[in-house]
């Protein structure tokens, strides 16, 4: 029977990437904001009950960390109260629902990589929309799974890596913060590794590039891959960079779930030249 599946957030690069990783899913509609604004709870019962979809990939939100802390109920209307929506919807059509969420759940004071069952304290408004998506996906519905991700890169849209390239190309002083640490994570694996998760039994799961480092240690290694001086790059603290919303100074994700069930992330380092290499960052 083939099965129809809907992803929130289409225009966004995990949308994207889980649609050139479709496989045997070809029945995939990608929803855009304009086509599927979470918010607005009459308009996700009218596109669902349109697409009776077997499956809801929701990726859809409102990303921007600093920006949430900005605009707090707007933040939490697309990252809490749309998730609701979906949820819903998902359950009153049958549909299983993935969802994708934060490693900005925790508040960084463990220091040993976090685990699944781990307590949820977040910092930002950012990470209290996302805890509040997965408590509402939990609530409702029984055999959902919950993927929770951490410092994406890849696709065409802005991240962490293209911000670096693109200051290392204009700046002699890159300032870069040091005492955040973390598991960054290649978007092609992180969408291997949901479609495999599929043929697992529901439950939170932590997926992220092997290996972990600072945000610094990122930014050397990407001056490295593409020829950059990295002496231009300078380390400075969390307070000293003066950013709007708190960031956990420790969200490294554990894979020990994941290599159980025999799924195995490759090391961030590789992750991170191939996408430099396919992207023309680096310099042979």
């Amino acid at each position: 029977m083939r099965k129809t599946i809907a992803v929130t957030g289409g225009s966004g690069n995990v949308a994207q990437e889980i649609f050139r990783q479709r496989y045997k899913y070809d029945n995939m509609i990608l929803l855009s904001k304009r086509e599927l604004d979470v918010t607005n709870e009459q308009q996700v019962y009218e596109s669902f009950r349109k697409i009776k979809p077997d499956m809801i990939i929701h990726t859809a939100a409102m990303a921007d960390v600093d920006q949430c802390e900005a605009l707090p109920v707007k933040a939490t209307e697309t990252n809490g109260i749309g998730t609701y929506y979906v949820a819903k919807e998902a359950r009153k059509l049958g549909a299983k629902l993935i969802y994708l969420s934060s490693d900005y759940v925790f508040d960084g004071r463990k220091f040993r990589p976090y685990e699944e069952e781990d307590a949820r304290h977040p910092l930002s408004v950012y990470g209290i929309g996302k805890l509040l998506g997965e408590e509402f996906v939990r609530a409702l519905l029984k055999d959902a799974t919950i993927i929770r991700t951490s410092w994406l890169f890849g696709g065409e849209g802005t991240n962490f890596v293209r911000k670096i390239i693109e200051k290392g190309k204009v700046n002699d002083d890159v300032l870069v913060v040091s005492d955040q640490v973390g598991s960054p994570t290649y978007v092609p694996d992180l969408i291997s590794a949901m479609f495999a998760l599929l043929e697992q039994k529901p439950g939170i799961y932590h997926v992220a590039n092997g290996g972990s480092c600072s945000r610094y240690e990122l930014a050397k290694s990407i001056f490295t891959f593409a020829g950059f001086d990295k002496t231009s790059i300078r380390p400075v603290t969390t307070e000293e960079f003066q950013l709007q919303a708190p960031r956990p100074a420790y969200s490294v994700l554990s894979q020990k779930k994941l290599n159980e069930l025999g799924i195995e992330m490759r090391d961030w380092q590789q992750a991170l030249e191939e996408y430099m290499r396919k992207e023309g960052f680096i310099r042979d």
